[in-house]
């Protein structure tokens, strides 16, 4: 796999070097960058991108998740903060600020940004996922089937389908504890 992403990663620069002012080239290779783990030079990459691109919320939020791979939460939460401004309706934005802020254990934060993603996009599962992460984060389990649960309906997928029955174990392990103690 190393030498796939080694391959990967001088295919993307070559394709950057023949096209130098194309921003999709410099993507591509940013995004071989963070599989192949060189986080410095995603991060870099990216840089470069949200400079050729300064109005992409997109290029803005790939250099918040390169931030955030590399552990920079501080870093990875301004960069989603610029993304917002440029568009304050991104629901994009929104779900990744409120993870940010949820692995910063900034759980007010995130819980805004859940409430704005149920609010803006109802149809959406996102605000409910982000909820049921947030309430499980506080021991609130039973809150946090709720919301996982609600995600499910909107969106049935393998993730959502995993959340549910993680926290229905949870639920069943602590209803056991308590009865055999």
């Amino acid at each position: 796999e190393l030498g796939e992403n080694a391959d990967a990663v001088a295919a993307a620069r070559q394709a950057r070097e023949l096209n130098p002012q194309d921003p999709r080239a410099l993507e591509v290779l940013a995004q071989a960058q963070l599989a192949a783990g060189d986080m410095n030079a995603a991060i870099s990459s990216y840089n470069t991108l949200t400079v050729m691109q300064p109005k992409s919320v997109s290029a803005h939020l790939q250099l918040a998740n390169a931030y955030a791979a590399n552990g920079d939460l501080r870093e990875a939460v301004g960069t989603a903060r610029r993304a917002l401004q440029i568009n304050p309706g991104s629901a994009d934005a929104h779900a990744m600020l409120g993870t940010l802020y949820l692995r910063s254990r900034r759980l007010k934060d995130a819980q805004e940004m859940a409430a704005f993603l149920q609010k803006n996009a109802p149809n959406s599962p996102h605000g409910f996922l982000l909820e049921g992460e947030i309430q499980a984060a506080q021991q609130d389990f039973g809150r946090s089937l709720a919301a996982f649960q609600k995600a499910e309906s909107l969106e049935s997928n393998a993730y959502t389908r995993i959340k549910v029955h993680e926290v229905q174990t949870l639920l069943q392990d602590r209803k056991s504890t308590r009865l055999n103690s």
